[in-house]
């Protein structure tokens, strides 16, 4: 249907940057938390190299183990169950609702699942933790294009401001540019899009 054509889409149009996210542990264990070959709406949310340095410094401090739940999200996250990675987000973000990591596999399994109205609040909190974080913008304008809000184009103008490297991004935008009847800004969406399309 429409929803998963634009997942797929968008998806296929990533520059994905596999990261590793690194809570801080004892032993400093670091966990892979997207695959090359995975997520793919790990989507602007987990594709940054930022996302490594600032991840998760509320659900796990210096003198904690990662709990049972918190492995078995990513192992979820990363075997692309995203029901299982929700559900377990969504208890983990009981416990600690401002941790970033946690929002992020809430935010994006949602996605993944189509439910855009369920992902936009979650994106939402992620900005007032992280205001102008771009992968948070990233995926706010995905679902708010998909939900046709109002406040769509805003939503991506500031997000392809604050991340310029993803090509369905600037599609999106340039779409969103051109309903508004401004084709002029339009036009330099598309531009940028196409120097950064494969040759």
């Amino acid at each position: 249907g429409k929803s998963a054509g634009l997942r797929r889409f968008f998806f296929a149009s990533l520059v994905f940057i596999p990261v590793t996210l690194t809570l801080a542990m004892k032993k400093q264990r670091l966990l892979k938390f997207c695959d090359a070959g995975g997520f793919a709406l790990c989507l602007c949310l987990l594709s940054a190299p930022g996302f490594a340095q600032n991840a998760d410094h509320q659900v796990a401090s210096a003198s904690q183990e990662m709990t049972a739940q918190e492995t078995a999200m990513i192992d979820a996250y990363n075997q692309k169950n995203w029901r299982s990675a929700v559900n377990l987000a969504k208890r983990l973000s009981k416990q600690s609702p401002d941790s970033v990591a946690i929002l992020r596999v809430l935010g994006a399994s949602q996605t993944q699942l189509g439910r855009y109205a369920e992902a936009e609040p979650v994106f939402e909190h992620l900005l007032r933790l992280v205001p102008q974080d771009p992968e948070s913008l990233a995926g706010l304008c995905l679902v708010k294009k998909e939900l046709e809000r109002d406040d769509a184009l805003e939503t991506c103008l500031a997000a392809v401001k604050h991340n310029t490297s993803i090509l369905a991004l600037h599609q999106i935008t340039a779409k969103l540019l051109t309903k508004a009847g401004r084709n002029a800004e339009a036009r330099e969406q598309y531009l940028h899009a196409h120097r950064l399309s494969p040759e």
